[in-house]
């Protein structure tokens, strides 16, 4: 491919990326409306903004998923401080996207309304394998991610805290605050149950697993691949 001009090339390699990128925030969304209607639980992160909408009068599961993911936007701005990069910010037009096609997803899921037990956990299982895959390809196109991703990225970076340990403790913050919310404003726990532990323990692996299938099959060696850096500079250097 020697003969196409370098230019063209990165605009078809940027191209590919956003593409594949938009693909992801697809399939997470599919992933977060999919997992109301199982009625066992939603992932930690959608979990706040799931209960929020199920108070009377209040926005749709979709608006209050962009309104939680600016608020943790505008937390990261206030973690990174000097260190936050304009191109940071390209994660609150994804958000809009991913938002969007939450209430679009609920829509068009509003017939499943299973009533088997079996049933549900089928469609908790499947909501569970489009998330991972959704946050597989978003790591793959290298774009950008998602305000809440973003939050917790900084935070490891700019305290030295793992990721790992990172991670666990704001899904934990996540899951308490659905809880008090459920408490204070509904008439049971509603968001969290036994469908959210298996996000939990399930969703890391298998991105994981989807992640070195795509290394194997050279399919992130055709896109570009290129990890999203976080760095920190002291003030004043």
């Amino acid at each position: 491919m020697g003969w196409i001009p370098t230019n063209l090339l990165n605009m078809k390699n940027r191209f590919r990326k956003t593409v594949i990128f938009l693909a992801s925030m697809i399939l997470m969304s599919m992933s977060a409306s999919l997992s109301t209607k199982a009625s066992l639980g939603v992932s930690p992160i959608s979990s706040v903004p799931y209960t929020l909408s199920l108070i009377p009068g209040t926005m749709s599961f979709g608006m209050w998923t962009f309104t939680f993911n600016f608020l943790l936007f505008l937390g990261g701005i206030a973690v990174m401080r000097h260190n936050y990069k304009p191109f940071y910010a390209l994660s609150v037009i994804f958000v809009m996207v991913f938002s969007y096609m939450c209430d679009v997803f609920l829509i068009v899921f509003e017939s499943i309304c299973p009533t088997d037990y079996l049933a549900k956990w089928v469609i908790e299982i499947i909501s569970v394998i489009l998330l991972a895959l959704g946050i597989a390809l978003s790591i793959a196109s290298s774009v950008s991610m998602l305000p809440g991703d973003f939050f917790v990225r900084f935070l490891a970076c700019v305290k030295d805290w793992n990721f790992g340990h990172t991670k666990i403790g704001f899904d934990v913050a996540c899951i308490m605050t659905s809880i008090l919310i459920s408490a204070s404003f509904l008439p049971e726990i509603s968001g969290i149950k036994e469908g959210t532990i298996l996000f939990i323990i399930a969703v890391g692996p298998m991105i994981n697993l989807f992640i070195r299938i795509m290394h194997r099959t050279g399919f992130m060696g055709w896109i570009g691949y290129e990890p999203i850096e976080i760095k920190i500079v002291p003030k004043g250097e």
